[in-house]
């Protein structure tokens, strides 16, 4: 079995899990070891961005949530299950990653709608993350998943930096386009 290459954090949320499946398998066929986070609750995001849920050797975090220009779209419950300090939000925003993130030197990318806005991304560069990188308007899911797969193959077969891989990726066409990468 040839050693994996690269730890990635796969965080799915409601209504991703089919984009998530496409995204775990590509990466195994590049023998990147991938570990998911289901995300059934505002709590389980917090526990990712903070850091207390990775594993130690986590080189990128990959969000496949819905997004809005306001934030990820976080889970639905019912105002009895929220736990007691737990957010109460439909859009977990800037301010939440501001809160509670502590990702110190991981590269995110973000698949959701809208998530690419200078808001969000200083939230997570001021986080400590390398890169941010995500959609900056709606974008289609199967532009989301050729852009992944075209960025993590040049940087595990092709050997490329992130910023060479991005651009590789994103010149796909009109709707890969729509990737915005901010970096520290």
């Amino acid at each position: 079995m040839t050693q994996p290459t690269l730890c990635i954090a796969l965080v799915v949320g409601e209504r991703s899990e089919n984009e998530a499946y496409a995204i775990r398998a590509f990466l195994e066929c590049l023998s990147v070891r991938v570990v998911t986070y289901w995300i059934g609750r505002p709590r389980d995001f917090i526990e990712v961005l903070s850091g207390k849920a990775l594993y130690d050797d986590v080189d990128y975090l990959i969000f496949c949530l819905h997004g809005q220009k306001d934030g990820f779209c976080m889970p639905q419950l019912g105002q009895q299950i929220y736990d007691e300090q737990e957010p109460r939000v439909q859009a977990f925003g800037a301010q939440h990653i501001q809160l509670y993130a502590k990702l110190n030197d991981i590269k995110v990318i973000a698949t959701g709608c809208a998530l690419g806005n200078n808001e969000i991304a200083d939230s997570f560069i001021e986080a400590g993350c390398n890169i941010y990188i995500a959609p900056e308007d709606y974008i289609l899911g199967s532009a989301v998943l050729i852009f992944l797969m075209r960025y993590f193959y040049e940087i595990v077969v092709n050997q490329c930096i992130d910023e060479v891989a991005y651009t590789i990726a994103r010149s796909i066409d009109q709707e890969t386009l729509i990737f915005k990468c901010y970096e520290k």
